[in-house]
């Protein structure tokens, strides 16, 4: 027996009668699921799945069928994505079958056990009642120092988390009384999907018919069956279907929502091309009014030289500044007419607005709230939901003239452009994860009341750097003309005019003033939220507020900062038309989230 202090949980090998031997580690007040994981040297970073269920309530007449699902269908699924498997560890119910179709397949999986200490006994295979026996075909046990059943549900979760790392898991469902509720209590919270195997008894049947308020021989607190089903999100599955389908459920799950990647795609490519098309549009904005500001200098230049008749000394001078000066109006008139026939302001705003649409729509699907809830999503999936929103969104931008643009949709989206740089990166898996209400409020809230008080102060200083610019120029105007140099004070007029255009045209203050308002809104929201309960914070009620709420806010911010933008553009007479493009996201200058 090996051990050690404070983050080192004690550890032992226990060799069963067969000859398999299993790793033991024991949790303490000192150690965490983390370091339990560690110990036993589990691989981290993989998808996992959760069995529980009866280990008594499981229906015995139901233990052949539920054998061959688990041989022939959660086992090879496991296999197939490389996923570990946890249970609650013990020789008997669920876990037994469990174990013995991990054992027939001869599989290289790691089966994991994880119960209380001071019900098992981990010195031998065969434990004297009141004890329990641990399965013997299981590679890896993590006891909890706890002396009941039910002690150890917060330790398996925790070493879940540890395993996963952010990478899928789902929860099988078999049987199960008041302890698998408390699991799928742990489920809920995290946001995992439960299969329930409908003909199992007990629990799984109650969640797979979905009539929780009738009456049954389970011993569940009913009120809290409710609450917790509300938020669960459960996938039924008859006891006799085709193993086939459970491992392709399986497969569904721990592989990754691939409906939720490609929504993740479309809006990265989306964001992607929209930065582009600003990038084009700032770009052309910026040359034209420096052109404008070049050209009046060398007229003034023209004028004083000219009269001084140094032009007439110097002929090449004076050809020079008459070829500059005819050459830079051709020179704006043509990048005003690219801006009028390519659009790149209009696009960028359209391209953005839907960008941002359906990023709404993916941070609503990933914390399961409004149409993506489980309790509207009983007839059509959410998936389905996800898939029909994100279509028709990018449907309605493809009847616009954005689709001349290289959108870089779909898996392709991470090849190369024409200039050899990606059009927009890949999902991670952290990009995937289901939402629970306080990753939703980290993630969503919290990141962008900081995105809105980092970008409010800076575009307070630039407002302010651009204003005394302007008084600058402005006095430098009023001394030229007090000299006697009326001629100059052009130049400075045709700088003031350039820094009123800018100021138009990325409406610097209107934008500031929508951040503000935006980042107070939710900082309301994230108040009202701290300010809940615990149990308040778990209803699918008050998730469903909290992210309504929170879309709600920042669609406003953003359905403003359009309607802002095109009637500047159309203000400055770039854009022909004024369409409505959703909402914009987040971007390098002045978009975010």
């Amino acid at each position: 027996m090996e051990g050690g202090p404070d983050r080192h949980p004690r550890t032992m090998t226990l060799e069963f009668p067969s000859g398999h031997r299993a790793a033991v580690a024991f949790d303490g007040p000192m150690t965490s699921a983390a370091d339990g994981v560690a110990a036993l040297r589990i691989r981290t970073g993989r998808p996992a799945l959760v069995v529980i269920g009866g280990a008594e309530t499981l229906d015995p007449a139901s233990e052949p069928r539920l054998r061959r699902l688990f041989e022939l269908g959660l086992v090879p699924a496991a296999a197939r994505t490389d996923a570990a498997i946890i249970d609650g560890g013990t020789a008997s119910g669920v876990m037994a079958v469990i174990g013995r179709a991990v054992a027939v397949a001869d599989s290289s999986l790691d089966l994991i056990g994880v119960a209380p200490a001071g019900k098992v006994d981990p010195t031998t295979a065969q434990a004297t009642p009141p004890l329990t026996s641990l399965e013997p075909n299981h590679t890896h046990f993590l006891l909890a120092d706890a002396q009941d059943w039910g002690e150890e549900t917060s330790l398996m979760f925790d070493a879940l988390d540890a395993i996963t790392a952010g990478q899928p898991a789902a929860i099988v469902l078999a049987g199960g009384g008041h302890v698998a509720l408390e699991e799928v209590a742990n489920s809920a919270i995290r946001r995992l999907p439960v299969i329930a195997l409908a003909g199992t008894g007990g629990l799984a049947d109650l969640l797979a018919s979905g009539r929780t308020t009738n009456p049954s021989p389970v011993d569940v607190d009913r009120a809290r069956l409710r609450e917790i089903e509300a938020t669960v999100e459960v996938i039924p599955l008859r006891l006799n279907a085709d193993p086939a389908e459970l491992a392709a459920t399986l497969e569904r799950l721990l592989r990754g929502d691939e409906t939720l990647r490609d929504a993740v795609r479309t809006q990265f490519g989306l964001s992607a091309a929209a930065q582009r098309e600003q990038n084009n549009y700032r770009l052309v904005q910026v040359v034209i009014l420096i052109l404008g500001v070049t050209l009046t200098t060398f007229a003034v230049s023209d004028a004083v030289l000219g009269g001084s008749g140094l032009l007439a000394a110097l002929p090449w001078l004076n050809a020079a500044l008459h070829n500059v000066i005819l050459i830079i109006p051709i020179v704006i008139t043509t990048l005003v007419a690219a801006a009028g026939r390519l659009r790149p302001g209009t696009r960028w705003v359209l391209l953005r607005g839907t960008s941002e649409s359906v990023k709404r729509e993916v941070f609503e699907y990933r914390a399961r709230a409004g149409i993506y809830s489980r309790a509207r999503t009983r007839r059509v999936t959410r998936a389905e939901k996800l898939a029909q929103s994100v279509g028709a969104a990018v449907n309605a931008l493809m009847r616009t003239d954005v689709n001349m643009v290289a959108l870089g949709l779909g898996p392709g989206n991470s090849g190369r452009s024409d200039r050899s740089r990606p059009l927009a990166r890949e999902p991670s898996p952290h990009d995937l994860t289901t939402l629970s209400a306080h990753d939703y409020v980290g993630l969503r809230i919290e990141a962008q009341m900081s995105w809105y008080q980092l970008k409010a102060e800076r575009l307070g200083r630039n407002i302010r750097a651009l204003h005394w610019l302007s008084l600058g120029f402005g006095a430098v105007g009023t001394y030229l003309a007090a000299a006697g140099q009326e001629a100059f004070v052009a130049i400075t007029t045709a700088v003031a005019a350039a820094y009123t255009t800018y100021r138009e045209a990325w409406q610097l203050e209107t934008t500031l003033v929508l951040y503000n308002q935006a980042g107070a809104n939710l900082a309301s929201i994230h108040s009202w939220w701290s300010a809940l309960p615990v149990r308040r914070q778990q209803q699918q009620e008050t998730v469903d507020r909290l992210v309504e709420s929170t879309e709600r806010v920042l669609r406003a911010e953003q359905t403003g900062w359009v309607q802002e933008m095109q009637d500047a553009m159309a203000r400055l007479r770039l854009e022909p038309d004024d369409r409505d493009g959703g909402g914009p996201e987040d971007d390098d200058q002045y978009r975010g989230g």
